[in-house]
């Protein structure tokens, strides 16, 4: 009895990591759907001028963090941005290459 009932939570429900990684690719297809003068596309697409590093290791950013999600579902990291721009493709990429529990 207790195997069924392991068997139906671990099918229904998705890990928190997921979750967030799903909620993080959904959120950078919306962003590259912005035009170039939107905040939020100058902020992830745009690149620093000028700045310093600092001492030690760096701190992972968005893009950094998005590289990973992109991997962990298998979406091509060189044209994901093409995907996005066909919001059935993204969707589909999205919802159906979660990892695996």
């Amino acid at each position: 009895m207790f195997g069924c009932i392991f068997l139906l939570f671990s099918s229904v429900f998705v890990h928190i990591p997921t979750i967030l990684m799903r909620t993080q690719l959904h959120w950078a297809g919306h962003v590259a759907h912005m035009p170039n003068y939107r905040i939020p596309m100058k902020v992830l697409f745009g690149e620093l001028q000028q700045g310093k590093h600092s001492h030690g290791g760096q701190r992972n950013g968005f893009k950094d963090s998005l590289k990973v999600s992109l991997k962990a579902f298998n979406i091509d990291q060189s044209s994901w941005e093409q995907t996005a721009l066909d919001r059935t493709k993204w969707r589909a990429a999205v919802h159906n290459g979660a990892p695996p529990i």
